[in-house]
């Protein structure tokens, strides 16, 4: 148990790191974000509750992250990175998807 409460947070926020530095760096191709735009404002609705969802997966996190700390589990700080990561990925796709793009690009 030892082990666990000293490496699952510094995973979890190796996993938060690498999800931003590789949304970023897809964010830098002018042709992936047409196409991830496209794929985002293909069908809004599903992608709306899809982030809901992910929202939702991210509070459960939090819950779960503050449940193992009253208990005693230090462990319970490697929820938050992952609640992290949910998150920004929502707000990514949300930043995509209000972008305006040209159709001739």
């Amino acid at each position: 148990m030892e082990t666990l409460a000293v490496v699952l947070p510094w995973v979890c926020v190796a996993i938060f790191l690498l999800t931003v530095f590789m949304l970023l760096f897809r964010s830098r191709n002018a042709d992936r974000m047409r196409d991830s735009w496209l794929q985002l404002n293909a069908q809004p609705r599903l992608n709306f509750v899809f982030g809901c969802v992910h929202l939702l997966i991210a509070l459960g996190l939090l819950v779960l992250g503050v449940a193992f700390i009253q208990v005693g589990y230090t462990f319970g700080w490697g929820f938050f990175p992952l609640a992290a990561t949910q998150i920004f990925g929502v707000a990514f796709c949300f930043w995509i998807a209000r972008q305006r793009f040209d159709e001739d690009s």
